[in-house]
């Protein structure tokens, strides 16, 4: 989402109510959101959650005592420069499923497929340098199978916070990560050309 006219506001819906602890925003460096404000919808009344008139981070994570809510909604008032860029605006759940998360370039519609089934023919197609986040949820082992360049490898960090991130190993294109935090990050060239398979142990 692009904008330059101000104030402009972005809004996520649910299908259902529910459990939230946290909320992440995502944009562009040349377009960051400088004052904005977060209301959570919980009932029938919209509830400010979070606001800021100095923000110059392009990553930035909003925690929260979790509330039950059925809609977001983001109120943009001033850029950084001249614009405001978005590449993702998340809700954190309370419980997280096993939702694996792809970067902007690499996303596409069923983009992650891949994810625990056995078919081989639904892998994801690298198209930029990316990176995938994924929720331990209490698994022991994480299998990565990727195809690609001779030597090409990814750079696997942890997070028990989906903010300070600790570098733990490159993996290669067939690997196993036996992650210590709650969040895994597999980061990857344009030398990996498919990632095919992750698999939770």
């Amino acid at each position: 989402m692009g904008h330059s006219a101000f104030p402009t506001w972005l809004r996520i819906d649910f299908d259902r109510k529910e459990p939230v602890r946290g909320f992440q925003l995502d944009s562009l460096t040349t377009g960051i959101p400088k004052a904005f404000s977060l209301e959570a919808k919980v009932g029938e009344e919209w509830r400010a959650i979070f606001e800021t008139n100095n923000n110059t981070s392009d990553t930035l994570t909003i925690e929260f005592d979790p509330i039950v809510a059925s809609s977001f909604r983001v109120n943009i008032y001033e850029a950084n420069g001249r614009l405001v860029a978005l590449q993702a605006a998340m809700p954190i759940r309370s419980a997280p499923r096993r939702a694996t998360v792809v970067n902007h370039c690499n996303w596409r519609t069923n983009a992650l497929d891949f994810v625990e089934d056995d078919d081989t023919s639904t892998v994801m197609k690298v198209r930029c340098p990316g990176f995938i986040l994924i929720p331990v949820n209490g698994a022991s082992a994480i299998s990565i199978s990727a195809e690609g360049a001779i030597g090409a490898q990814m750079m696997v960090s942890e997070s028990d916070d989906l903010d300070q991130w600790t570098p733990v190993q490159y993996a290669d294109l067939v690997s196993v990560v036996r992650p210590k935090m709650k969040w895994v990050k597999i980061r990857f060239s344009q030398a990996v050309h498919t990632i095919n398979q992750i698999k939770f142990e």
